[in-house]
């Protein structure tokens, strides 16, 4: 698993995911529904950080988020600003981006932490990356891939 290689800290505080993670997550769903679950649980996160307001992405907010969860750690903290940046640009801002779905879920929140996950994980830090054969493997596997961001 991807974390099992790059441990990165988590940016949102688990009691204010625990309503989304009621709301949105945890039996058995099939693949579309797990998508659509998905981007309303990522969609509920966000609200829940204030850095999704109104369907758009506040792009302060988010990086004030990232220095108050990795002020101990300079290289993640520059990691995770870089990566939010180029996805700020590539994923878009908001504000008409993102489809909806009928639950009334923007895939806007879902696709940039998508990218911005992807973004850490290629460019993980080598102090928390874990240099086993198959962590380089599913690097390069992701490398190789065409990026849908």
């Amino acid at each position: 698993h991807p974390k099992d290689c790059c441990q990165l800290p988590s940016l949102i505080d688990e009691e204010l995911l625990r309503n989304c993670k009621t709301l949105y997550g945890g039996e058995p769903l099939q693949r579309k529904l797990i998508y659509e679950r998905g981007k309303c649980f990522v969609e509920c996160a966000l609200n829940a950080t204030g850095t999704l307001v109104g369907g758009v992405l506040d792009q302060a907010k988010i990086l004030h988020v990232i220095v108050t969860a990795t002020q101990n750690d300079p290289a993640v903290m520059q990691l995770f600003q870089s990566s939010t940046l180029q996805c700020f640009q590539t994923v878009g801002a908001g504000g008409g981006g993102g489809a909806s779905s009928p639950a009334g879920c923007s895939s806007l929140g879902v696709d940039f932490v998508g990218c911005v996950n992807i973004k850490n994980f290629v460019n993980c830090p080598p102090h928390i990356w874990s240099n086993s054969a198959q962590c380089n493997a599913l690097r390069q596997y992701i490398l190789e891939c065409p990026q849908p961001f």
